[in-house]
């Protein structure tokens, strides 16, 4: 899995110290071509947020409900 996949949640993970549910993004792309790079990027992160809005996020993950949103 990779940016390249827009319609694809790369990683999803649980930390154990916490029970967070962590979604990451797997980027490998140059940026040489910044536009376009950021334009993968954005297609992929809005990508990420349908997956947490539409509910899927939890049908798969229970315990991510009543978390935090974080950045890292």
């Amino acid at each position: 899995m990779s940016v390249e996949q827009p319609d694809v949640v790369d990683i999803i993970s649980t930390d154990t110290r916490t029970g967070d549910v962590v979604l990451t993004v797997s980027d490998h792309l140059d940026w040489s071509d910044s536009p376009l790079h950021q334009m993968i990027l954005q297609t992929e992160l809005n990508r990420y947020l349908a997956f947490v809005e539409s509910g899927d996020l939890l049908q798969r993950y229970e315990n991510a409900a009543g978390g935090q949103l974080q950045s890292k």
